[in-house]
């Protein structure tokens, strides 16, 4: 859209002015314009709080025409003190505005951009040291508002959203980095989002410290959807990922994220202090996080109460967690939540024995928690507290074939440790699994998860998790140990897979799928395969 403005200057219907060479101001320019024309601001430093009257309008530096990230660094905007780089205020008709590739400083004393038109669209900006009440790098309401490729530093909010305060907003962040920022308020957020919906793609939050009961994302009043795909936060310290601080959010999803290395006070999402109608966690990482040191109230990473409409986890992986109290989970499945193919691996706590990864709540429907893998945890994989009849928690793999050990049910089990009051019997579902873990003492580098569907009579998808970046090797062997195929043999990154093998022109029987690695000591992990034709 921004790039189109060239080719409409070009045909007269809209006008390039162009900042100083023409103009001695941006607010001289932007004054000047008609509907549709773009100011084009050359590099510089430019000190100035622009009011946009309402038009539609781009402001942009040379970054426009030149597509050089030079020039967003040498185009400097900064703002007068105490007041915004640009206001644009509500108008009474649709107008749009468009702002690209600028360094808007604020140097702790103001600055941030206040919109409240029909479509919005922020690009390739840097936005460092903002400050303000509310929204200190962006506020906008009543609007369509597109952020792309910006980055956030050193943003400061005395109240609420040192990112962005949007009100009846519906907002598309995509790659966006935010790093070394902060609220005041001790009950307040990085983002504050207030009806409507907020779509966050390639979000990075890195680096920033909030302390006390602060959060990342504060949602308020009926929000329709939240969806965070492939973010990514890392090194924070925060109370709550996620707050729901008044009214309802209707869909809540988280995919294929990676939360590493936080502090984290409370939770990532606490049904105590959310109120949506479905939660849905797929696909993402959750590693080497830990919980506030003597920090009192602490839960687990997500806590569900029963009192969502739908919960769903599925083919996440929790690595080397360290907590005070239930370190992955603290559920409730009580017939509407489905807990499935997710991997616990390497996850300790400062209690050790009575601390377990997943605390089952309450409830014990049938398939709730199911096809579950946990290997090498330092803690308890779960315990149950609920009253007879006991949680249910058949066909999960508790480290070793043999079972999980549990003092009185199964004594011999060589598994992760699993606590009383829950049905994990029988276990011997569970030997599709041969391979144990490695007695070596190392962490666990790969897991591999249930093959489904298992029997299969065409193709069967064969999965696995990486717990650190390797060379890994999928192979397929029949009963006589002969090589039937090569799936795979390359380097990936930590997270969750899954390989589809096509077995149409092999007999039925048994197969072995058997994953290898170039991580010394655990070497490799099978599963068996059932093909009926």
């Amino acid at each position: 859209m921004l790039l189109a403005v060239l080719v409409l200057a070009g045909t007269g219907t809209a006008e390039l002015r162009v900042v100083p060479r023409d103009y001695s101001t941006i607010q001289l320019a932007v004054d000047l314009t008609a509907a549709g024309d773009t100011v084009l601001v050359l590099r510089g430093t430019y000190t100035e709080s622009v009011d946009v009257p309402c038009r539609s309008i781009v402001i942009a530096s040379e970054f426009l025409i030149t597509g050089d990230s030079s020039d967003i660094a040498a185009c400097i905007w900064r703002a007068h003190s105490g007041q915004r780089h640009v206001l644009a205020t509500e108008c009474a008709f649709e107008v749009s505005i468009d702002i690209l590739g600028f360094t808007f400083s604020g140097e702790l004393t103001g600055g941030g951009l206040e919109m409240i038109r029909n479509q919005v669209e922020v690009a390739d900006c840097i936005f460092d040291s903002c400050v303000a009440t509310n929204g200190a790098a962006i506020r906008a309401a009543k609007s369509n508002l597109q952020i792309e490729r910006c980055t956030f530093s050193h943003c400061w909010a005395a109240s609420n959203g040192a990112i962005a305060y949007l009100d009846s907003v519906r907002c598309n962040l995509v790659d966006c980095v935010v790093y070394g920022s902060g609220v005041g308020n001790p009950t307040r957020a990085l983002f504050r989002f207030r009806h409507r919906s907020a779509y966050l793609n390639d979000l990075v939050i890195r680096n920033c410290v909030l302390p006390d009961e602060r959060v990342l994302i504060d949602l308020s009043g009926t929000v329709d959807t939240v969806w965070a795909c492939s973010c990514s936060i890392d090194s924070n310290t925060f109370a709550y990922g996620f707050v729901q601080s008044d009214g309802l959010c209707h869909v809540l999803t988280l995919e294929r994220c990676n939360f590493s290395t936080n502090t984290i006070r409370r939770s990532i999402l606490h049904d105590v202090v959310m109120e949506v109608g479905e939660v849905s966690v797929t696909e993402s990482i959750f590693e080497r996080n830990n919980a506030a040191p003597n920090f009192g109230g602490v839960s687990a990473m997500f806590v569900s109460g029963g009192r969502y409409a739908d919960f769903r986890f599925w083919r996440n992986l929790f690595h080397e967690n360290h907590w005070n109290d239930e370190t992955c989970l603290n559920i409730d499945l009580v017939g509407a939540e489905r807990v499935s193919r997710n991997y616990f691996i390497g996850n300790s706590s400062v209690s050790v024995v009575f601390v377990p990864c997943v605390t089952y709540v309450n409830g014990n429907a049938e398939g709730s928690f199911i096809h579950n893998v946990f290997q090498g945890n330092l803690m308890s994989s779960m315990e149950a507290h609920t009253s007879p009849p006991p949680a249910r928690a058949i066909e999960n793999f508790w480290g070793d074939a043999s079972g999980p050990f549990n003092a009185e049910q199964n004594p011999a089990g060589l598994g992760d440790t699993v606590g009383t009051n829950i049905d994990f019997i029988p276990w011997s579902i569970d030997t599709l699994f041969l391979s144990a873990n490695s007695s070596s003492g190392l962490p666990t580098a790969f897991a591999m998860g249930y093959p489904y569907p298992n029997p299969f009579n065409s193709s069967v998808t064969i999965e696995y998790a990486l717990t650190r970046e390797q060379v890994v090797l999928l192979e397929v062997f029949d009963v006589l140990g002969r090589k039937v195929e090569t799936l795979l043999h390359t380097t990936q990154a930590p997270g969750v897979y899954a390989v589809l093998w096509n077995a149409e022109h092999q007999a039925t029987g048994f197969y072995f799928a058997r994953l290898s690695s170039s991580v010394t000591a655990q070497t490799s992990q099978s599963v068996k395969l059932l093909l009926l034709k």
